[in-house]
């Protein structure tokens, strides 16, 4: 009789389960779906992708090797009641790459819904046959899927039967909980395990935990831990130069301490003051730091030399209620004082003068030093176009702004500008003033004899005739001749005339001599 009903692997599948085979490798199967067969039975056959009519397909509920023949894979999918609603008539498994890998056709049944008036949840199995069960495994999520009763009864045996076992080792076993640590061992487990560091790292527990304590406020005992709350091992003692102190000397005190010094012991601070004492090293580096205990104002500080074993001498440690003068720190005051050394900047402004509106201030480019003035409004400002001074670097020049007034005279050496105009030198023979005086008395000396001797007016005196008939010479001092006379124009004069030169000085007329 032929087989109607039957399920085989895919090409697809049988392709894939070689491969796991061949790689010692698995074919991960994790769903199945369900089928109409398009309202027929169909015939299963190994080319086919998927279902002829897929109606449902949801996650495996199992896939186990069958108890009875290990040959053969049980597939097995739950269908709630709330679904429904179609024929089942094919049968497909898919592995986790979305691929049939196997496919059935079953007898026909329907799958009702609820709401059709009947309900049931039901089971499809697919038995397939395969070489190499090894091969394939089931990949579910257990939160989606329902499990058949059947397989619960067999898991709760299975449990039943293991917890059973567990239960019995535990009762027999001397020391079941191994994990757990029993108190009547105090711990031992903890040491013999070698976890002491490890557990008091955890209990974050320091050193101080493997310490002894100290026996009282006055054991400073090296390596005890505290049993006052202190953050040093303390020893509350004083010293004081009068009276019963156990210390006279602020250097007699123990390293590590917290002491009282009283401002009359040697070597104390200069006031009475709470004393902190600690050290490094060897315990031969100490730092002391003295408190003043009425205001809290001071503060001074010392250290030992643990080269030498000499204590340092107390400085001053300054705060925002003891802040130093100026004189302690070799500074000018606000106020104003008086520097005995250079003053450098290397800014290439520097030292403003300023008021509320306006400033002055010094700079130097590299080139030339000036004396500059601000915008007035401006006094932080920076200069304005006025340069009231200038000196230059190079050769010493001074050069002074448009518009400059000096108030004082002016030395060139041993010359002189003063402030009336009169100059001051060696080419004048001293004061300009009187060099000028001097030249101009003699230029008005001059020009009054000039005026005295001037002579005003020059004239010729009334004329004289003499007769020249038959006279070859005639010559008269002091006279010009003005004239002659020739009646009977020959070569010869009869008459000449002549006058004598006179010129009118200082009131009155002076013939002119020959000289």
């Amino acid at each position: 009789m032929t087989t109607k009903y039957f399920a085989l692997l895919t090409n697809q599948g049988a392709a894939k389960l070689a491969n796991a085979v061949a790689q010692g490798t698995q074919l991960q199967i994790t769903e199945m779906a369900l089928g109409d067969g398009g309202g027929t039975l169909p015939t299963p056959d190994a080319a086919q992708t998927k279902l002829v009519g897929e109606k449902r397909r949801a996650a495996l509920n199992s896939l186990k090797v069958d108890a009875a023949n290990s040959s053969q894979i049980i597939a097995e999918q739950i269908i709630p009641e709330g679904e429904g609603g179609f024929w089942i008539r094919e049968i497909g498994l898919y592995d986790a790459d979305g691929v049939m890998v196997a496919v059935a056709n079953c007898a026909e049944t329907y799958k009702p819904q609820l709401q059709e008036g009947s309900g049931r949840t039901q089971t499809v199995r697919m038995i397939l046959i395969v070489n190499s069960t090894s091969a394939v495994t089931l990949k579910i999520d257990p939160s989606v899927v329902l499990a058949t009763r059947q397989y619960v009864d067999d898991k709760a045996i299975e449990v039943k039967t293991y917890t059973d076992d567990v239960m019995k080792k535990h009762v027999e076993a001397a020391n079941p909980h191994a994990q757990y640590l029993q108190t009547a061992n105090a711990l031992a487990e903890i040491k013999d395990a070698g976890l002491m560091a490890e557990a008091r790292k955890n209990l974050e527990l320091g050193s101080a935990a493997l310490s002894d304590l100290q026996t009282s406020k006055d054991d400073v005992t090296a390596g005890r831990a505290l049993i006052n709350g202190g953050a040093i091992a303390v020893r509350t003692v004083s010293a004081r130069g009068e009276g019963g102190s156990a210390y006279k000397d602020t250097n007699e005190l123990s390293a590590n301490a917290v002491s009282f010094v009283y401002s009359s012991a040697k070597n104390s601070p200069g006031f009475e003051a709470s004393l902190l004492d600690f050290a490094g090293h060897t315990g031969s580096y100490r730092v002391q730091l003295a408190a003043s205990y009425a205001n809290g104002n001071h503060f001074k500080v010392r250290t030992m030399n643990g080269d030498n074993q000499s204590w340092n001498d107390w400085y001053e440690l300054y705060h925002t209620s003891n802040k130093p003068t100026a004189k302690d720190i070799d500074a000018v005051p606000v106020a104003g004082g008086t520097m005995t050394g250079e003053l450098s900047t290397t800014s290439g402004n520097s030292y403003r003068i300023r008021t509320e509106k306006r400033a002055f201030f010094l700079r130097f480019d590299g080139n030339d030093f000036y004396i500059l003035k601000t915008v007035n409004g401006d006094p932080d400002g920076s200069w304005d176009n006025s340069r009231p001074l200038r000196i230059n670097a190079d050769d010493g020049r001074l050069y002074l702004g448009a518009n400059t007034r000096i108030e004082g005279n002016i030395y060139v050496q041993d010359a002189c500008f003063q402030t009336d105009g009169n100059l001051y030198g060696s080419a004048w023979g001293g004061w300009l003033s009187d060099w000028l005086n001097s030249q101009l008395a003699s230029i008005r000396n001059a020009a009054s004899d000039a005026q005295t001797n001037r002579v005003t007016d020059i004239r010729l005196t009334a004329e004289h005739q003499v007769g020249a008939t038959g006279i070859t010479d005639y010559r008269n001092a002091n006279t010009v001749l003005t004239g002659f006379t020739n009646g009977d124009a020959d070569y010869s004069a009869e008459g000449l005339f002549w006058s004598y030169i006179q010129y009118y000085r200082s009131g009155q007329w002076i013939t002119v001599g020959r000289s």
